[in-house]
């Protein structure tokens, strides 16, 4: 079963990836002596920063809901975030 997305907790799960992204900073990625592992960062914060566009995106088209579901995309959507940032924070 599904949980229920609320608008808080999008929020939350979006500042959460600011913090993260924020963490991940260019002088981060720089430091990180193996080109495979430097490589391999920088796509997972680039694709976390576009799941997050992707993310505002749908709450700008549905709207902000204080009750109520989103809809399955936007459930898939944090899903992907949260998965998205699980990978970046292995580096940290």
């Amino acid at each position: 079963m599904q949980k229920t997305l609320k608008h808080e907790d999008i929020k939350q799960t979006l500042a959460e990836a600011d913090e993260l992204l924020w963490k991940i900073e260019p002088k981060f990625i720089e430091s990180i002596a193996e080109e495979e592992k430097r490589i391999d960062l920088e796509q997972q914060a680039r694709s976390l920063k576009q799941l997050k566009m992707e993310a505002l995106d749908k709450i700008e088209k549905e709207g902000i809901q204080e009750s109520g579901t989103y809809s399955e995309g936007m459930h898939k959507a944090m899903e992907d975030i949260e998965k998205a940032m699980k990978a970046l924070a292995s580096y940290l």
